[in-house]
């Protein structure tokens, strides 16, 4: 079996910026949809089998990072049009 040896031709993909990743994920999710789906995954988080061996400071830290969390989503969705700039997207 031949193999290929990579060249030093070999064209690497370019990662996007941050803004354009914040960007991409405002165009795709409604803030409504991220609140719920934070909370859906909460909820199944801490009523499944898995959860039963957490103790309440396990507990707790699971609901304060997804309050948190929640809390970062509501600035971003803030700053919607300040990522659009800073991605230098039309």
């Amino acid at each position: 079996m031949k193999t290929t040896q990579p060249s030093d031709k070999t064209v690497h993909k370019q990662e996007p910026g941050p803004y354009k990743v914040l960007h991409d994920f405002l165009e795709r999710y409604e803030a409504r949809e991220c609140h719920a789906e934070l909370w859906r995954l909460l909820t199944a988080a801490l009523s499944s089998d898995d959860a039963d061996s957490w103790d309440r400071l396990d507990r707790g830290n699971v609901v304060f990072f997804c309050k948190n969390i929640d809390d970062l989503l509501k600035a971003l969705f803030e700053l919607r049009e300040d990522i659009k700039k800073n991605a230098n997207l039309p």
